[in-house]
């Protein structure tokens, strides 16, 4: 089985096993299983060599098939698409992506496999595979990078962002902290509530946006809507048909609520080398559909460039660096990181009301998120890329990295 597992350092750090594939052509290093029935080509199935959940497909349409333009429309067209799909082949869909990749995930039978793969429908099928999260004193995180400084005088008591949602794609949120303003959640793991049972999402939304009331501690952007989309378990881990059900979702929302803007925390991904995978391209698109998207780098001390879906270029991809400016050990490298945050003993909120100490670039990726979401909350109608490209260049050069192909920039939130 392949799971995605939280970045943190909190417990452990976790190699991520997880191959996926990119499109509909075969990544390097993944089995792809492509016969013929009677002369007839068969849609591709890709498999992962190691870490697939038996039994379990994530299938995706042809794009020919839907119509082009309004994401409402071609939202119908996949609930109709499948829906003809699952009542012909009698499956039972777990999810349904309508906004990003178009298709489905469910369990299906050796014997309806084979003949879903002749359906010209089909632009090809993935294995499932299970995922692994990476694992009020004013923070020395948020006061690193100024956050104090911002419109918002993070830590005086008094400040607040509005107008803006970050949502925690992660293991869920404590719903009912008393430091948090969560808004809102959905459950992708079957657990039916967005509640978090494992520590890390509430952690990581707290140092999005923990409230600036003069208790526990504050985020970078205090008070922000927070809005919890739970794809891991009470265990960290997950699918990543959950993990694509959820950026699903957050497109929706944006696509539901277009004047809204909307930032995404990723502090999960795993190790599938170079080739995009369907998790990338729901990203993508969810980036093209205007979310902005923050993503830990991992935390193998590894380049970013195999991990997912830390190597998606659209996205803000997040580094790690301690008290003394020195980038961190465990900290995934690499050209395609495109800032650093602080990401070493970060003190944030914890499941049980309480706060907890945590390290790796899962901390550090919501740093960024709250200092994007500062950034929108004064331009409100600002791109995904003029988010990043901001943020890059208002990026202070103070991180001393001895890794190759890796920037030195911190994130800065003292000018928003």
């Amino acid at each position: 089985m392949r799971r995605l597992y939280l970045v943190s350092l909190f417990t452990l750090s976790f190699a991520f096993l997880i191959a996926l594939i990119s499109g509909c052509s075969q990544p390097a290093g993944q089995e792809e299983i492509n016969l013929t029935q009677q002369g007839k080509e068969l849609a591709p199935v890709i498999k992962p060599t190691e870490n697939t959940i038996q039994g379990k497909y994530i299938v995706v349409l042809k794009d020919n098939i839907l119509p082009k333009g309004d994401l409402k429309g071609v939202a119908e067209a996949v609930n109709k698409i499948v829906g003809e799909i699952a009542s012909t082949y009698a499956l039972n869909p777990e999810h349904v992506y309508r906004y990003t990749i178009k298709g489905f995930s469910a369990e299906i039978p050796e014997d309806k496999l084979f003949a879903l793969r002749s359906d010209p429908r089909i632009a090809y099928i993935e294995e499932d595979g299970i995922v692994y999260a990476f694992a009020q004193t004013l923070p020395w995180g948020v006061n690193r990078i100024d956050a104090d400084l911002s419109s918002t005088r993070a830590g005086d008591g008094t400040g607040s962002v509005s107008g803006v949602r970050v949502y925690i794609i992660d293991t869920g949120i404590q719903l009912n902290h008393p430091d948090l303003n969560v808004v809102g959640g959905v459950d992708f793991t079957g657990k039916g509530t967005a509640d978090d049972g494992n520590g890390h999402g509430t952690h990581v939304a707290g140092i999005v946006g923990a409230k600036d009331d003069n208790n526990y501690v504050v985020g970078v952007a205090p008070g922000v809507e927070l809005f919890a989309v739970k794809v891991l378990d009470d265990n960290g881990s997950g699918s990543f048909s959950n993990v694509i059900a959820g950026v699903d979702f957050v497109t929706q929302q944006k696509v539901n609520n277009p004047n809204l803007p909307i930032v995404a925390n990723m502090s999960l991904g795993a190790r599938t080398g170079t080739s995009y995978n369907s998790l990338d391209y729901a990203v993508v698109n969810s980036i093209n559909a205007g979310v902005v998207y923050t993503i830990a780098a991992g935390n193998d001390g590894a380049d970013a460039k195999n991990y997912s879906p830390a190597h998606v270029k659209e996205a803000i991809t997040v580094g790690a660096y301690d008290e003394n400016n020195k980038f961190a050990t465990f900290s995934n490298w690499g050209s395609l990181l495109d800032l650093n945050a602080p990401g070493v003993r970060i003190l944030s909120t914890y499941i049980g009301s309480s706060t907890a100490t945590l390290s790796g670039t899962s901390m550090a990726a919501p740093h960024v998120a709250g200092t994007a979401a500062l950034y929108l909350s004064r331009n409100p109608n600002a791109t995904p890329q003029q988010v990043r490209d901001r943020l890059v260049a208002d990026a202070k050069a103070w991180v001393s990295v001895n890794k190759p192909r890796t920037t030195n920039l911190s994130v800065y939130a003292g000018n928003y």
